[in-house]
C-alpha cells in the first residue's frame, strides 16, 4: 500500500526540510514501487541513535540479459536534502555480500555521487539510477551455496559391490560444490540473487557434433538504451567532476604554499631593511669630533721657508753683501 503525502508529512514532522523530502520520496516511490518509507531508529558509529526515515525495498538491476531485484536501504537524515542519505545493501538470508569498490563488508555503499552531494542537482532519483548502473557492472550480492549431504558409508558385509566392473555404491560428493545459478527473477521471491560465474569442471564433456544455436540477444527498447546511456553519462560526469575538484584542490594548495613562501621572503626583506635603517640612524646620531692635532704629538709642523726680498732684476744693488744698506 502506497504511503500518501499526508502520512509522509506526519512521519517527517521533525525534519527541517519536510516539504522537499516529501516531494522527492513521492517521485521515487511512484517509479520504484517496491521501495517503502519506514520510520526506524538508526544507530550511528558513536553509539547514539535517532529516529529517521528509510526507503527499504528492491531496485531492478539488469545483469547479463536478465533483471534482478537488489535489496537496498536508504536512510534520510533530518537535514535531508542538504545532506546525502546513508545507503546500505540489505541481503536476505539466501544472499551474501560481495565486497568491492563501492560496497564494504557491512553492506555500506560508497559512491562519488554521495561524496559530492549538493542540492538541488543531487536527488534520490539520480542516486537510484546510478546505483542501478553500478550494480549492473559489479553485483553487490551473490547467492549462497547449498550443498547436499553426502551418502553415509556402511561396512561391506556381502560379496564385492561390483558387477562387470560397474560399482554399485553411489559416488561420493565432494566437499566444495559450485554455487548454483540464481533462478528466474519473476519467481515468488521478492529479492532474486545475482548469478554466479561458474568455473569449468575438471572432467570435460565430449564435443557435440551439432553446432550450438546462435545467441539470441534480449529485446531492449530504444528508450531503455537511451535511459542507460544517460545514466552512464551522468555517472562519468560525476567522476570527472570529482577528479577535477581533486586537481583544483592540489593546485590551490600549491598556490597557497607559494604565497606563504613569498610572504616569508617579503617579511625577511622588510626586517632586513628595518635593521639597515636603524643602523643608519644610529650612525647619524653619533656626534663628530673636531679635527685638532693630538696633544702629545712629537712631530712639529713643517716650517714654511721665508721668501727673499723682491729685487728688480734690471737694477744693480749697491749693497754687494746683500745686507740692504742704501
Amino acid at each position: 500500500m502506497a504511503v500518501s503525502e499526508a502520512q509522509l508529512k506526519k512521519m517527517l514532522g521533525k525534519y527541517k526540510y519536510r516539504d522537499l523530502s516529501v516531494r522527492e520520496i513521492l517521485n521515487v516511490t511512484s517509479l520504484y514501487r517496491d521501495l517503502k518509507p519506514i520510520m526506524d531508529s538508526y544507530v550511528f558509529n558513536d553509539g547514539s541513535s535517532r529516529e529517521l526515515l528509510s526507503l527499504s525495498g528492491t531496485i531492478p538491476v539488469p545483469y547479463k540479459g536478465n533483471t534482478y531485484n537488489i535489496p537496498i536501504c536508504l536512510w534520510l537524515l533530518d537535514t535531508y536534502p542538504f545532506n546525502p542519505p546513508i545507503c546500505f545493501v540489505k541481503p536476505t538470508s539466501t544472499m551474501t555480500i560481495k565486497t568491492g569498490k563501492h560496497v564494504d563488508a557491512n553492506g555500506k555503499i560508497y559512491l562519488p555521487y554521495l561524496h559530492e552531494w549538493k542540492h538541488p542537482p543531487s536527488d534520490l532519483l539520480g542516486l537510484i539510477q546510478i546505483l542501478i548502473v553500478v550494480f549492473g557492472e559489479e553485483p553487490p550480492v551473490f547467492s549462497r551455496s547449498t550443498a547436499p549431504a553426502p551418502y553415509p558409508m556402511y561396512p561391506a558385509t556381502g560379496p564385492p559391490n561390483s558387477l562387470l566392473g560397474v560399482s554399485l555404491l553411489p559416488p561420493l560428493v565432494s566437499d566444495s560444490l559450485p554455487m548454483e545459478e540464481v533462478g528466474d527473477p519473476t519467481e515468488e521471491e521478492s529479492a532474486i540473487q545475482t548469478p554466479i560465474d561458474m568455473s569449468p569442471t575438471e572432467q570435460e564433456e565430449p564435443p557435440s557434433l551439432q553446432e550450438s544455436p546462435p545467441t539470441v540477444m534480449p529485446d531492449v527498447s530504444t528508450e531503455t538504451l537511451i535511459a542507460r546511456l544517460e545514466t552512464l553519462s551522468k555517472l562519468h560526469r560525476h567522476e570527472y567532476r570529482s577528479l577535477q575538484l581533486c586537481i583544483n584542490g592540489l593546485l590551490q594548495e600549491q598556490r597557497r604554499q607559494h604565497l606563504h613562501t613569498l610572504s616569508l621572503i617579503n617579511s625577511s626583506f622588510s626586517s632586513l631593511g628595518d635593521t639597515i635603517r636603524e643602523g643608519f640612524q644610529q650612525l647619524q646620531s653619533v656626534p663628530c669630533a673636531p679635527n685638532s692635532p693630538p696633544a702629545n704629538s712629537s712631530q712639529q709642523p713643517p716650517q714654511v721657508p721665508a721668501h727673499p726680498p723682491h729685487t728688480d732684476p734690471g737694477t744693480e744693488s749697491d749693497d754687494p753683501g746683500g745686507f740692504g744698506v742704501p
